[in-house]
C-alpha cells in the first residue's frame, strides 16, 4: 500500500499531529519522525478521525500495529517497543491492505515547489 504523508518531525508537529481535523483522504496518513528512537505513546484526544497506528523500528520495520483508536479518547496507546517513526492511516486501512508487523516501511521524498 502506498499513502501520501504529512511529516510531523518537529515537536510542535508530532502534539498537534491530526488533532482538530474533519477528514483525512483514503491514502493520505501523518509520519511522526521522532530522529531517535524511543517508546512512544500516542491518545485521541482532540481528535476526530478513527484511526490505525502503525509503529516503526529505526530499521523501517513494523514492530506494533493499533486498529480503530477511537476518536477524542484519552487512552494511552503504547509503542511497547523501541520505534523511531509511527504512521496514521484512516481507520480499517491495516485490515484492507493486509498491513502486518514485520513489513518494512519505505520512504520516498517529494518537494512541492
Amino acid at each position: 500500500a502506498e499513502f501520501f504523508v504529512e511529516v510531523a518531525d518537529t515537536k510542535e508537529k508530532r502534539e498537534r499531529g491530526l488533532m482538530y481535523r474533519d477528514s483525512l483522504n483514503l491514502k493520505e496518513g501523518m509520519l511522526f519522525d521522532f530522529k531517535v528512537p524511543k517508546k512512544v505513546s500516542f491518545w485521541m484526544k482532540n481528535t476526530y478521525i478513527p484511526l490505525d497506528i502503525i509503529f516503526i523500528n529505526q530499521n523501517g520495520y513494523i514492530v506494533k500495529t493499533y486498529e480503530n483508536a477511537v476518536p477524542l479518547s484519552i487512552e494511552s496507546i503504547e509503542s511497547k517497543y523501541i520505534v523511531r517513526a509511527v504512521l496514521e492511516i484512516n481507520s480499517g486501512l491495516i485490515k484492507k491492505f493486509n498491513i502486518n508487523t514485520g513489513d518494512r516501511v519505505v520512504y520516498k521524498i517529494f518537494e512541492w515547489n
